[in-house]
């Protein structure tokens, strides 16, 4: 079959990019033709000149329309912002490119949050209008697990009628192929000690210092945990500040390290390989990459409840609330990994 792949690709440095390379590989290897329609430095078939926002999102329909099968991958940030008339735009041609091309499936990774309807503004109620639209009029949707899906129902008053759930990690495949002591080793750190790891870029919403509250919160815990990432190229203001005040915090603690550095798709699965569990404090997510590639490493997970991460997490994770409960889950780790199954929430 002739796939159009829509996304952020690589050399581009975006999860979703990241994710889009592996389902194209895997589709390639299945037999199928896949071109790849992209922007902003990523390398594919089909470039755009700028990300598909407002009056843009019209240029995807003609290329769409002329494929066997389109797969787009959906973040709020690729196909929303600038002004207000882009915003409206951008959500009126994505409801005529949804009902003109009949094969479209959308994967939905992340999805634009509202306050209840009857707290919003009227031009905010415009936009929800239209967005709702918008979803109504795809056929195929594709979510990470059901808690998104309810999620999108709820938020958009929607039956989720055309939504249905494909695993994250499904078309994922190890970027490291050694154990945690030689991944360890080619890191230059212990191979005996205690070790927790957070990896990827850093920005608020990642919430890396409540991870760093609950290493507090454990004093007499003799451990390490490495912080390893960067802000993202296309940064702002917020995550520049944010970086700065993770460093001051994580420079308290004699146990923690941040590198500040770019973690390609190799190194950041040799850290998870060498970690004896990965924290993901995060703020709020309706899944995670991250912790679809512990499940691949066999790398236990450490969340928080707020990041809407329970119906992704295995029997071997554990979900906190807390600073203190962040503690104690850390602290099991001082016993064999086999004592820990069954602690997941």
């Amino acid at each position: 079959m002739s796939v159009l792949m829509v996304s952020t690709f690589p050399p581009e440095r975006c999860g979703v990019a990241s994710y889009a390379a592996q389902s194209v590989r895997a589709l390639r290897e299945a037999g199928d033709t896949v071109r790849v329609l992209t922007w902003d430095g990523g390398k594919g078939d089909i470039l755009l000149a700028a990300p598909p926002r407002g009056r843009r999102v019209a240029d995807l329909i003609p290329h769409c329309r002329a494929a066997g099968r389109v797969i787009l991958h959906y973040m709020p940030s690729f196909y929303t912002g600038g002004s207000r008339l882009d915003e409206l735009l951008a959500r009126v041609w994505m409801t005529r490119l949804f009902r003109s091309v009949a094969a479209l499936e959308v994967i939905v990774h992340e999805q634009s949050w509202y306050p209840p309807v009857d707290e919003l503004s009227v031009p905010g109620r415009l936009l929800w209008a239209l967005e709702r639209r918008q979803w109504a009029a795809a056929r195929t949707l594709r979510f990470h697990n059901q808690a998104a899906i309810d999620t999108h129902c709820k938020r958009f008053r929607l039956s989720g009628r055309n939504a249905t759930v494909v695993t994250h990690g499904r078309d994922f495949r190890a970027n490291y192929s050694g154990g945690r002591p030689e991944a360890r080793r080619e890191l230059e750190i212990s191979t005996t000690e205690l070790t927790f790891a957070s990896v990827g870029f850093v920005t608020p919403y990642k919430g890396y210092e409540l991870a760093l509250e609950g290493l507090s919160a454990a004093p007499d815990l003799s451990c390490r945990y490495f912080i390893v990432g960067s802000i993202h190229p296309k940064n702002d203001p917020r995550d520049q500040e944010y970086l700065a005040q993770l460093k001051r915090l994580a420079g308290g603690d004699p146990r923690v390290e941040f590198r500040d550095e770019f973690v390609d798709d190799v190194a950041f699965d040799r850290w998870i390989a060498a970690a004896d569990a990965v924290l993901l404090p995060y703020r709020s997510s309706t899944s995670s990459s991250v912790l679809a590639r512990c499940h691949l490493l066999g790398t236990p997970a450490v969340t928080t409840r707020a990041a809407g991460l329970d119906a992704e997490l295995h029997s071997s994770d554990v979900a906190v609330d807390s600073p203190q409960e962040f503690a104690a889950a850390l602290r099991r780790w001082r016993q064999p990994l086999a004592m820990t199954a069954g602690l997941g929430s």
